[in-house]
């Protein structure tokens, strides 16, 4: 799907069948977007099964004259220098993904959406390991008047995962 946000196709949970959000994040490449981009990772999973978020754009390399200049997790201003500048949304995906391998699933049962705001995910092994995901910003969905601007995290709730 391409920037699936909220919308859900009918039938295809249904059948346990996965998304695929084929183009995302088109967020400013700063610790606002930084906490959204953490924010479409969960979420996408809890409301829609997504289990892949391709990012956009990967790597910008482009003019700065363009109307959604500053999107990317990399910049590469200059790509023919191989200077590269990592960019705050690399910082989330290695959170969401340091702790765990290829192969690893996400478990349904073990996630879900915080009682006073945020979701939570647990990916698995199959082998007796866990890691659980855990983002509190709160709005609507960055395409209905949400995350894009909105970065207020949720208030301080204690959870019990037991």
């Amino acid at each position: 799907m391409h920037y699936p946000c909220d919308l859900q196709w009918k039938g295809v949970l249904d059948h346990g069948k996965r998304y695929w959000s084929s183009e995302e994040a088109s967020v400013p490449a700063d610790w606002g977007g930084a906490g959204c981009w953490g924010r479409m990772l969960n979420q996408n999973y809890v409301r829609m099964n997504t289990t892949a978020s391709i990012a956009w754009s990967l790597v910008w390399s482009a003019y700065t004259n363009l109307d959604c200049f500053g999107n990317g997790l990399l910049y590469a201003f200059q790509p023919w220098s191989g200077q590269l500048s990592v960019n705050s949304p690399v910082w989330t995906t290695a959170h969401t993904t340091q702790f765990v391998k290829p192969g690893w699933r996400y478990l349904r049962p073990g996630s879900g959406v915080l009682p006073r705001g945020g979701t939570y995910v647990t990916l698995v092994d199959g082998l007796g390991n866990l890691t659980l995901i855990l983002e509190t910003l709160v709005g609507k969905c960055m395409y209905h008047d949400g995350c894009y601007h909105d970065t207020h995290p949720a208030p301080q709730q204690q959870v019990d995962f037991s």
